[in-house]
């Protein structure tokens, strides 16, 4: 099933990580700690929760290095209730969710964003790339 969709509205959300690279196989594992280390110190998130949202990033972020010729970005955004992934790749292709066989080293992914998430889905920006996003729900705080 190939990923379609607009992202949530992001205009009230509270950026918490912007990043533009190149594709590297290092990339997933620094923006995971980039974005853990700002989380913890910004949210009343529990190992659970922030261990989900690492999870859908290094996800997004592995699948967008795979493919991208020159450039990743990163865009992590604080919506109170959920936190905003968005990943941007110039890339070929189009992301899709699919059952791998009990055999294949690769393509659960996917599967598993979108088992985590409230959505997830794929745009095209620009003509020449995409955007994956996912939105990971959080739980609501009582004060």
């Amino acid at each position: 099933m190939a990923l379609r969709g607009t992202p949530p509205d992001t205009d009230r959300a509270e950026p918490v990580l912007v990043r533009r690279a190149s594709p590297s196989p290092d990339l997933p594992a620094d923006v995971r700690r980039e974005l853990a280390a700002r989380l913890r110190a910004r949210n009343d998130l529990d190992d659970g929760e922030l261990a989900a949202i690492e999870l859908v990033v290094s996800e997004l972020v592995t699948n967008a290095i795979c493919v991208a010729r020159r450039s990743v970005v990163v865009r992590v955004c604080d919506q109170g209730d959920a936190v905003l992934v968005e990943v941007d790749d110039d890339g070929p292709g189009w992301p899709s969710i699919h059952r791998a066989g009990p055999d294949a080293t690769s393509g659960r992914g996917l599967m598993i964003v979108d088992h985590l998430c409230d959505g997830c889905g794929a745009v095209e920006i620009d003509g020449s790339a995409k955007r994956v996003w996912a939105s990971v729900p959080l739980p609501s705080r009582d004060p």
